[in-house]
């Protein structure tokens, strides 16, 4: 099978006919589309439970979990 290229494979109609493609209306970055889950169980709705994070939003708790403090890492 062709490997294709994200841009090709997302202009593919068949992309969309097999619901790959999910518009939501991020509260920051406005409305944008995702590339859903390739994986469909007949009796589970595919759908968005979080908006994607922005670039570092996430970055203080990540560190956190690994026991360094932001001036601890500020110092180093």
């Amino acid at each position: 099978a062709p490997v294709r290229s994200l841009s090709t494979a997302l202009e593919d109609p068949q992309t969309a006919i097999n619901g790959m493609l999910l518009d939501i209306d991020h509260p920051v970055l406005g409305e944008m589309q995702l590339v859903g889950s390739p994986v469909h169980l007949s009796d589970v709705p595919m759908g968005i439970r979080r908006m994607p994070p922005r670039l570092g939003e996430h970055t203080e708790e990540v560190i956190a979990e690994f026991g360094l403090r932001q001036k601890e890492r500020a110092a180093g």
